[in-house]
């Protein structure tokens, strides 16, 4: 298995806070992070790193520490079926080594107001679960059933004077960003979401551009202090020089989820010099919200980092890219994790918005990946994952052993307990 190279971008280190793991006696330096996947022995998901997060998590390492900063991963339409087929082709999850895990059931109410019947989500009823902690309708992103606004953690952390980073190999006005930002009805209302996530001006913004620019170079966009970047190591060169200042945006162009069968694994998640891949998008925003809130009295950061592979092939009912992908975002959690393990006072929660393919194992499917069906081109019912590592995670998330399944806005609301109990 061959991962996409990325850009090739230098990207500057985070910094390790005092009580990092690196910083303790008895403790080893960890590796360095790898973005350049396409040699087969590289990655991140190294022996070392699985180590230090077992001892972290078996010795309390974290114990005691409030909560600074909040790191979201999403793996859009990635269910716990796909994590089942990636695991036994291609060998054991980095996932997997993280002890707080549990099973989440993706459930909407019906689109026509009045009903409280419940079907399968899209990602904007979806990802409302997860950053606001609400069951709500099909469609809406950031309102409660009867369209009235919930308070998502962005605002929750742009209250605090955090800073804020909404990050996606998709398009930037889509489900998932959106409705970490933003209140709206309908997703189809583009050109409103981008005017609504422009208003809100998160300091970092990346993703495909499909209406963002006009606002970011308009007079008003300047005065917010937002800069655009063509290219993905343009960004990291121009927020080194001015010391992560800016608000930057990402103006790249193109769409991640036009899927085929002939389309290269990896797609859209580093096959070029100016798109990112997964792990050079999780390192940039680490590194550069870290950089921003410590220059500005240690203040922390929220992000979202989304993948939206799986949801792609998923639709495009491709299993063995599904599988592929899963790899892909497995090496971000890896970085995510150094992160946590340098700057201990990290919440990082990993989970999904819904399961998409509706993924069936037939008999002898271990050993015939063709054995592997996809019921359907949509999302479906299947539950996903909810894994949770760093500052507080003991506090609301199970361990692995105890075999809970809840519903998904519970991760919402256990995030915003957190966020408003057991913070610095």
């Amino acid at each position: 298995m061959r991962l996409p190279p990325g850009t090739g971008a230098v990207i500057e280190p985070w910094s390790k806070e005092d009580g990092s793991y690196t910083k303790k006696d008895g403790y080893e330096d960890l590796p360095p992070v790898v973005t350049n996947l396409s040699d087969l022995k590289a990655t991140n998901r190294t022996q070392v790193l699985k180590e230090a997060v077992r001892r972290a998590s078996e010795n309390g390492f974290f114990d005691g520490c409030k909560i600074k900063n909040i790191i979201v991963i999403v793996g859009d339409g990635m269910g716990e079926s796909h994590l089942k087929g990636s695991r036994n082709y291609y060998g054991p999850l980095f996932m997997d080594e993280f002890p707080l895990y549990r099973s989440a059931r993706t459930e909407c109410l019906f689109h026509q107001p009045g009903s409280d019947a419940r079907i399968v989500p899209d990602s904007s009823a979806a990802g409302t679960a997860i950053f606001c902690g609400e069951l709500t309708r099909y469609g809406y992103i950031g309102l409660d059933k009867d369209e009235k606004p919930i308070k998502n953690i962005s605002e929750y952390a742009r209250e605090k004077g955090m800073y804020i980073g909404i990050v996606t190999n998709d398009h930037i006005g889509d489900s998932t960003p959106a409705s970490a930002l933003v209140h709206e009805t309908a997703r189809e209302h583009e050109d409103l979401i981008y005017r609504l996530e422009f208003e809100f001006a998160p300091d970092l913004l990346i993703g495909h551009d499909a209406g963002i620019r006009k606002y970011v170079e308009s007079p008003e966009g300047v005065e917010k202090g937002m800069k655009g970047y063509e290219a993905f190591p343009l960004m990291c060169e121009g927020e080194k020089a001015c010391g992560y200042k800016n608000k930057a945006v990402s103006f790249w162009g193109g769409n991640c989820v036009q899927y085929s069968s002939d389309t290269p694994a990896g797609f859209n998640l580093g096959n070029n010099k100016e798109v990112p891949n997964f792990a050079e998008m999780v390192s940039f925003t680490l590194s550069d919200l870290d950089h921003k809130a410590k220059a500005n009295g240690d203040c922390g950061f929220f992000c979202m980092i989304e993948n939206t592979c799986c949801d792609g092939w998923g639709h495009a009912q491709q299993v063995p890219q599904i599988f592929t992908e899963v790899q892909c975002f497995d090496e971000g959690v890896a970085v995510a994790a150094k992160f946590v393990l340098e700057n201990p006072d990290t919440l990082l929660v990993i989970t999904a918005d819904h399961e998409n393919a509706d993924l069936r194992f037939r008999d002898g499917w271990e050993s015939d990946i063709n054995r592997v069906i996809s019921m359907t081109s949509s999302h479906s019912a299947q539950p996903v994952p909810v894994i949770a590592f760093g500052a507080g995670a003991s506090l609301r998330f199970e361990k692995r052993s105890d075999g809970v399944t809840e519903e998904s806005f519970k991760t919402g609301r256990d995030i915003i307990w957190l966020f408003n109990n057991y913070r610095v």
